[in-house]
């Protein structure tokens, strides 16, 4: 009976790994991650995310959190969002759809890159919409910087910083 129980974990484990051969792009990611400072126009806050395989490995789920003092006139706010990130068939590129407390709901395409390690999630083109792009790049075993840019709807292509960060690895 025993043999037979370890061997289905087993299987269910090596399954649930192989759920998405793609997410290797993205083991630098995965884990709970601190913010370490930034900057922006949102100002400098503080917050934390984490990245993790969910659904038997087959999306990757990101959630974050921070926290913005009040600035400027504008008063103190938290911020959640919340984004999954799949593929749809063998052999295509990564997508994902971004959701937020503020009301924003974004559909990305995602390129990675190996040397650093990098992902770079890019909003499809939308008319009339303002295009984003969210990028994470390793910078050290258990730390990575990020960006958020946003490009005007009359220039999709003219990205300006948004905000900026780094983050630590939780362990």
């Amino acid at each position: 009976m025993i043999p037979r129980l370890l061997f289905l974990l087993t299987l269910i484990s090596a399954l649930s790994m192989a759920g998405n051969a793609g997410w290797k792009d993205f083991q630098f990611l995965i884990g709970d991650w601190t913010g370490e400072g930034g900057g922006g126009s949102t100002g400098s806050g503080s917050g934390a995310f984490s990245f993790q395989p969910e659904v038997a490995g087959q999306v990757l789920i990101r959630r974050n959190g921070a926290d913005y003092p009040a600035s400027n006139g504008k008063p103190a706010y938290h911020h959640e969002d919340l984004m999954m990130i799949y593929t749809e068939g063998s052999g295509k590129a990564p997508e994902a759809v971004y959701a937020d407390s503020e009301g924003h709901v974004i559909h990305y395409q995602a390129e990675v890159a190996s040397d650093p390690p990098s992902v770079r999630f890019i909003s499809r083109p939308a008319a009339g919409e303002p295009r984003y792009r969210l990028s994470y790049r390793q910078t050290g075993a258990d730390t990575l910087t990020g960006q958020f840019e946003v490009a005007p709807p009359d220039q999709p292509n003219s990205y300006r910083m948004y905000l900026t960060w780094t983050a630590k690895r939780k362990h």
